[in-house]
């Protein structure tokens, strides 16, 4: 998901500067920054702490809604996708951690 937001990202930043919406090398500064904090989010995804990084980034897209109006409906939509995949992963991570348990009570040692 973090990786798909670098180009969200991007993109924005492609809006942005279209838009004057300050000056060209400011707007491509901070494009490029959150594009490398997407990155580094993904990276941290393999960490416990990399799970408040995605909190952060999402954070972040949302609050972009502010400059770049539309990012803020786009900033929810993946801010949704984000919850969800973080809920389904730690019930799927439960349910393995279930079924590894009821396996290895029920092997003959």
């Amino acid at each position: 998901m973090l990786s798909l937001e670098i180009f969200v990202v991007f993109f924005a930043t492609l809006v942005a500067f279209g838009l004057r919406l300050s000056e060209p090398g400011l707007v491509w500064a901070v494009g490029g920054a959150g594009m490398l904090l997407c990155l580094v989010a993904t990276y941290l995804q393999k960490y416990p702490f990399g799970l408040v990084a995605g909190y952060v980034v999402q954070a972040l897209l949302l609050l972009s809604g502010i400059l770049v109006p539309m990012m803020l409906v786009i900033g929810i939509v993946f801010a949704a996708i984000w919850v969800t995949g973080v809920w389904l992963g730690g019930k799927i991570d439960a349910e393995r951690l279930e079924r590894l348990r009821a396996e290895r009570s029920a092997s003959p040692s």
